[in-house]
């Protein structure tokens, strides 16, 4: 298969963030893409199915595609994420050797929507990377990644 627009990408992962709230799990997802453009491996958030609030969907799919695909392989694949990697993602990223990420919803509009994160952003983990990293948002942001991302905020309860 050959690469296609980013949006090919970012729609499936908003089929799987859909699938992730369907299954009880917070509404995001990511997906790897091979250098030729073909999604080898694909996550949904699963903290609330794992009982484990560290299993997002970034982490889990770092956690198997170490154990599938060598280093070498890896440091040329894309993460195409529904939500920009939180601190603790772009860590596994870096150990993990993927240094491409793109992202749909930025970490200031899910901070809009439901203040209290970390508010350490995905580019910075980046700039600051000793080995080769790169962060990029989604612009403008896809619009139907952010109703995917407010549906999931109003069922905590929360208001937007």
């Amino acid at each position: 298969m050959a690469w296609r627009e980013d949006k090919f990408y970012f729609e499936r992962t908003e089929q799987l963030a859909i699938e992730a709230m369907n299954d009880g799990d917070d509404g995001f997802s990511s997906i790897l893409v091979d250098e030729n453009g073909e999604i080898v491996m694909e996550q949904k958030n699963e903290a609330f199915t794992l009982k484990e609030p560290t299993a997002h969907d970034t982490i889990e799919l770092v956690r198997r595609a170490v154990k599938k695909y060598p280093p070498e392989f890896l440091s040329q694949c894309t993460v195409y994420a529904l939500m920009e990697p939180c601190v603790m993602c772009m860590g596994a990223l870096f150990w993990g050797n993927i240094g491409h990420i793109k992202y749909a919803v930025s970490e200031e509009t899910l901070n809009g929507l439901l203040p209290g994160g970390l508010e350490i952003h995905s580019r910075e983990f980046a700039e600051r990377s000793p080995k080769p990293m790169h962060s990029e948002g989604c612009v403008p942001e896809r619009k139907e990644a952010v109703e995917i991302v407010k549906t999931w905020v109003r069922s905590l309860g929360v208001q937007v």
